[in-house]
């Protein structure tokens, strides 16, 4: 069995990609090799073969990772040779018969921003709000800290983007609900945040107007550009009027890494970054050779386990960032060329990694 599923998007498609694809199941047949994304139930595929080949080159929703470790424990006389764009996924899913394989770094569509997308050099030193918080997937820990900061009235110094918080509200509007997360003694700060949150008091709504891959229609035709069209038409007018961003990623709770478009559309838009992501996210951009900007961003919480906490650390312990504009801009002057360097960086990695794979590949 050799299949591409349907469901899997061009982005997830580049020609290396298919290449590592085809050359892995030639080098392991007989073997079975399915190519799936968000979109796809692996419980629902039947294996015949001993070796089973997987492509997975997307996002997981809650429940996903489990859904993988559950086939593999079913299947305990099959070995599974998972490859993916994530760094470090084993962590999150593990079994002893499966082995992983990195083989991207994350979004691809950071490649064609990298290659076609414009820096914001021309930053406006008379804006009043420096920060950004660019939220738009509603994922549980974006509601969270949307909340917190509204809560907190952190709008003042920041702002806010949720454009499409309205359709998570026809499902739920209970914060404790929408997020499976221990509040500690900052309940009343996001249940507060979320009554304004709900009224959008506070929200700005002039981003990110295509919809979040895992919400769109089954019409893929402008799956390819829309990344780009949304920096160029959208964000860059956000980012000539701020200089720091929380950079809302799309993993939070896993342990695994990947860099998508929102690290490298912050790194184009030039503002120094606060990573709202899973931990050790940081750690693993500065191993990987990262300029992280430690002489100026407080990047402790980096360390800390717990999701809440994490979050609260993040913004406390760099507030002053938001709060004394001035000098975050002088900041900025003397600083703003760095940038280039971690777009520079990001497509080292990625050739690094596209090497390394083909060697791996070749020896399995």
């Amino acid at each position: 069995m050799k299949i591409i599923s349907p469901n899997v998007f061009p982005r997830m498609l580049l020609e290396e990609y298919k290449e590592y694809f085809e050359k892995a199941h030639s080098k392991l047949s007989p073997c079975d090799s399915i190519f799936i994304c968000i979109f796809d139930n692996i419980k629902s595929y039947i294996f015949n073969q001993n070796k089973v080949n997987i492509f997975y080159i997307d996002i997981f929703d809650p429940g996903q990772i489990e859904n993988f470790v559950d086939v593999f424990n079913l299947h305990k006389d099959k070995q599974f040779y998972f490859f993916s764009d994530k760094f470090n996924l084993q962590s999150d899913m593990n079994a002893q018969n499966c082995k992983h394989y990195q083989i991207g770094l994350g979004d691809q569509s950071i490649l064609q921003l990298g290659k076609h997308a414009n820096t914001v050099s021309d930053k406006n030193f008379n804006s009043e709000c420096i920060g950004i918080s660019l939220n738009r997937h509603p994922r549980p820990h974006r509601l969270t800290l949307i909340s917190y900061l509204l809560g907190t009235s952190f709008d003042q110094y920041c702002k806010i983007t949720a454009p499409i918080l309205q359709t998570k509200l026809k499902e739920e509007n209970d914060i404790l609900n929408l997020c499976n997360y221990d509040f500690y003694n900052y309940s009343n700060i996001i249940k507060s945040g979320w009554d304004r949150a709900k009224k959008s008091d506070g929200i700005t709504d002039t981003t990110d107007a295509f919809e979040p891959i895992n919400m769109r229609s089954t019409n893929k035709s402008d799956d390819a550009t829309n990344p780009l069209e949304n920096y160029n038409l959208r964000l860059t007018p956000i980012f000539k009027n701020s200089f720091v961003e929380i950079v809302s990623e799309t993993n939070y709770d896993y342990n695994f890494s990947c860099i998508t478009e929102k690290t490298m559309q912050n790194q184009l838009g030039k503002n120094f970054p606060l990573y709202l992501c899973n931990y050790g996210y940081v750690k693993n951009l500065r191993d990987n050779g990262f300029d992280c900007f430690d002489d100026i961003i407080d990047h402790s919480y980096d360390k800390e386990k717990d999701p809440i906490l994490r979050m609260v650390k993040m913004i406390q312990d760099n507030k002053m960032l938001f709060i004394d504009k001035e000098n975050t801009k002088d900041l900025w002057v003397k600083n703003s060329h760095r940038f280039d360097d971690n777009v520079k960086c990001i497509f080292k990695l990625y050739n690094n990694v596209a090497s390394n794979i083909k060697k791996t590949i070749n020896a399995i």
